[in-house]
């Protein structure tokens, strides 16, 4: 299998030269006149943030628009977020072994939990096209950025203990992480709502 990521970032005179690749699994390499043949079984998988004509949410302004020669011989599978159930394991192996503290945590299956509910929630709110951007989330919530909201949890949870009358370091390591990205004229709309949940 030969994963090209992000394949839009690439312009459509490079994607056009990929054509005998993903087609065939050959490539002239032109200078030499050398034909190299992919062995039986290979692939060409492309990952893309946008179906390859551009992108009008302006999230990923920087994507390619392509040739039709290019996209019509592409199959094109949407790929969904994983499900809570397997996401919530992911946070969880992630603040174990983020600290040995949170193994024996009475919270931990709760922390995680809620993390990718409000992950959920944000993802929701993101992808509503209907009506004006009121109560939306701007930014894509990945879980990659789960992940990385639990390696900043732990951090804060025991670099930042939570004194009283201080924001929570659940929230605070959701801010550093991803939150503070979103539009600012938001901020505490988004904020109040995530203390809710």
């Amino acid at each position: 299998i030969f994963l090209c990521d992000e394949v839009y970032h690439l312009d459509s005179d490079i994607t056009s030269k990929l054509h005998e690749v993903r087609d065939r699994g050959e490539i002239l390499i032109e200078e030499t006149g050398e034909l190299l043949k992919a062995k039986p079984g290979f692939k060409f998988i492309a990952t893309a943030n946008h179906n390859g004509l551009g992108d009008s949410s302006g999230r990923y302004s920087n994507g390619k628009v392509q040739d039709m020669a290019w996209l019509n011989g592409s199959y094109s599978f949407e790929c969904k977020y994983p499900t809570a159930a397997v996401e919530i394991p992911i946070v969880q192996r992630t603040l174990e072994e983020g600290s040995p503290a949170f193994r024996s945590d009475a919270q931990l299956a709760t922390y995680a939990t809620k993390m990718v509910a409000v992950a959920n929630a944000c993802r929701a709110a993101m992808m509503d096209d209907a009506g004006p951007t009121t109560g939306r989330f701007e930014l894509p919530f990945s879980t990659r950025n789960l992940v990385m909201w639990a390696e900043s949890f732990v951090e804060y949870h025991f670099s930042h203990p939570n004194r009283s009358g201080s924001v929570h370091p659940l929230y605070r390591s959701l801010d550093a992480t991803l939150a503070r990205r979103a539009c600012e004229s938001r901020s505490e709309e988004h904020t109040s709502e995530l203390q809710s949940r």
